[in-house]
């Protein structure tokens, strides 16, 4: 009899547990305008046809997750125009000809029509 009693209660846990996870995914929150310029750090200037990938900050066990949301290459005046939720946060990560970058945005600091600056290395092999 006990048993069934703790099967019953740790069914309403996983559920309860479920239908907690489901709900917290969906929430979409006011969609805002973001611009992504990519720089190299050397040189100042603006970089084109890089590989961006745009990631959103999710809760993780034991460590946060970054969920892959986009993949982008930057125009000829190095700049990537997106849409992010304004309520999330954002890790963003750039690839290209022996180069690399990344930024973290969002989560309440970031305006509509806000220009996000993406300093990338060279990376010395």
């Amino acid at each position: 009899m006990k048993l069934l009693n703790l099967r019953k209660y740790l069914a309403v846990i996983l559920i309860s547990s479920l239908y907690l996870v489901n709900s917290s995914c969906d929430n979409k929150s006011e969609l805002i305008n973001v611009t992504l310029k990519i720089i190299d750090s050397e040189t100042k200037k603006t970089r084109k046809n890089d590989s961006i990938e745009l990631r959103i900050e999710k809760f993780g066990f034991p460590v946060k997750q970054y969920c892959l949301v986009e993949k982008y290459l930057s125009d000829s005046i190095g700049e990537v125009k997106i849409q992010i939720q304004k309520d999330e946060a954002y890790h963003v990560i750039v690839f290209g000809k022996q180069i690399f970058g990344s930024a973290n945005f969002g989560k309440y600091g970031v305006k509509d029509g806000e220009v996000v600056i993406v300093d990338v290395v060279k990376i010395k092999i």
